[in-house]
């Protein structure tokens, strides 16, 4: 080891066990000269070179008798002081590497607590996040209401329900409007449709019987299922044949089969 005290107490602190700590050009003058103390004692050869008062006297002097534990306190004491003011500017470094704070954050929460983007004015306002709630529903339970809704009732029905939450579709819906939502659902599904009255007016006599569909509209309806979802006209092709090839009679049948076919492609996207 090199004979310079300055440069061996240099090397003693950076090797000290403590990982956490400044480096030597970040303390202070007081601390330089504790570890230039123990530097001094070790190239001296002192048994407790480590101490910042191995003899009690403020010498380099061979210790000759053992201290007591109340000795040894007072002796580190000094030490200990020392440490704890360079952890706490460590600690305070990091905080302001962090942007909090020695106080802790701002916004009253808690020191080292992360608080969700969108829901630091409720925290502030001594409201839990809608998300943070146990009870709370989440979007998968939201669109399965919304799917319940569409099978009771129709598109219309879905709509009126985004619209009582100010939204157009479930995209649009905040989180914290989510059971309101399902709550508007649940009351058009149990709400009762209303009954059109007949239409009054002459009782007109007995028609007569209308001739079928030609082979144009079955054309038609066979050209729209293409359109909306090929495969199933192809599903219905081998059952049914092409519109050219059937006859008159079964051409209602293939209408209806063709229309019964065409997916409900409207109440999927708003979901």
């Amino acid at each position: 080891m090199k004979a310079d005290p300055w440069w061996t107490a240099r090397l003693l602190y950076q090797t000290a066990e403590n990982q956490v700590k400044p480096t030597w050009d970040q303390i202070g003058e007081v601390t330089k000269s504790v570890w230039y103390d123990r530097a001094v004692l070790k190239l001296a050869g002192h048994p407790r070179w480590w101490s910042i008062n191995p003899d009690n006297t403020g010498t380099a002097a061979v210790l000759r008798y053992t201290p007591t534990l109340l000795e040894i306190l007072k002796m580190n004491a000094k030490q200990l002081t020392a440490i704890a003011s360079a952890l706490e500017d460590l600690a305070n470094a990091f905080r302001a590497a962090g942007g909090d704070d020695a106080g802790g954050s701002g916004d009253g929460a808690a020191a080292g607590t992360r608080v969700r983007a969108g829901s630091k004015a409720k925290v502030a306002a001594g409201k839990k996040p809608a998300a943070d709630d146990d009870s709370a529903p989440d979007i998968d339970t939201v669109r399965e209401k919304m799917k319940e809704l569409v099978a009771a009732r129709d598109a219309d029905a879905l709509l009126a329900a985004f619209a009582s939450v100010g939204a157009g579709k479930l995209a649009d819906v905040d989180e914290s409007q989510y059971q309101e939502l399902i709550d508007a659902a649940q009351a058009l599904i149990d709400e009762e449709p209303e009954e059109k009255p007949a239409p009054k007016g002459k009782v007109k006599p007995a028609a007569k019987k209308a001739k079928g569909p030609t082979v144009e509209e079955v054309t038609a309806a066979a050209q729209a299922l293409i359109e909306a979802d090929k495969p199933a006209y192809m599903k219905l092709l081998k059952k049914l044949g092409k519109p050219s090839e059937m006859d008159a009679d079964d051409y209602a049948a293939a209408i209806a089969a063709y229309e019964e076919a065409m997916p409900e492609a409207e109440a999927d996207d708003l979901l």
